[in-house]
């Protein structure tokens, strides 16, 4: 075996598990290799690291990046570091899955899966048709091809965070039967202070406004939520 056969072979190894052969500190090596296809390689597989791992992966990446002196590298770790999205929950709210989904054919078909979401861990994947949930057939519920998806929407709604679900999925032509365990709704860390900066700023106006005491009192809710998700995000309670 030649010295050219092990790189790839050790290439390929690292594409199928970072984690293995050391995790993003092999990955940040991988910046910086001669090969043009290999850095882009790494590239990639960095960027979904740092997105799985959230504010700890993206702690990491940066104290990589201090300690790195390769223009190539530095480049390439900031284009990725940029690219996260850091996510904060809100605790409080209703169920939720991590997908985005559409009608066909009046069944639910899922055109994403989100990394890191109830959906994604229990494994589902994009293109999978929802057939029924907690035993409910919702192909063309109430005779309506549009209303599975909506049944659906509203289904999940309807329950809390940690509840769990039963879904029979559709994969090409196999039938699969999921147990899903509901999160927590997460907003991305930049929507979720701004939407707290709005609500700040109408809490303010409705007072100068002298506006009814129900209005004042749903706004100070929403606000109470989002600074429990900030503070429990920050391990404080």
């Amino acid at each position: 075996m030649t010295v050219r056969q092990i790189r790839l072979i050790f290439a390929f190894l690292m594409g199928f598990s970072g984690l293995v052969l050391g995790g993003p500190e092999e990955m940040v090596r991988g910046l910086g290799v001669a090969n043009y296809f290999e850095r882009e390689s790494a590239e990639k597989r960095l960027n979904e690291w740092a997105n799985e791992n959230g504010k700890v992966g993206l702690a990491r990446l940066r104290e990589l990046l201090e300690g790195s002196r390769s223009p190539e590298v530095r480049s390439r770790l900031e284009r990725v570091i940029s690219s996260v999205v850091i996510y904060e929950g809100l605790p409080g709210t209703k169920g939720y899955m991590g997908v985005r989904m559409m009608a066909h054919r009046g069944v639910v078909l899922l055109t994403d899966v989100l990394a890191g979401t109830p959906a994604a861990r229990c494994g589902l994947e994009v293109n999978d048709k929802v057939i029924a949930v907690d035993g409910i057939n919702v192909i063309d519920k109430n005779g309506n091809k549009e209303s599975a998806k909506d049944f659906l929407d509203k289904y999940v709604k309807g329950k809390k965070a940690g509840e769990k679900l039963t879904l029979k999925v559709l994969r090409g032509e196999k039938m699969h039967t999921m147990e899903m365990k509901l999160g927590i709704y997460k907003l991305p860390l930049v929507q979720h202070n701004e939407r707290l900066e709005k609500l700040l700023e109408l809490k303010a106006q409705f007072k100068a406004e002298g506006a009814e005491p129900g209005f004042q009192d749903m706004v100070d809710k929403q606000i109470d939520l989002l600074i429990k998700g900030k503070r429990l995000m920050k391990g404080k309670r």
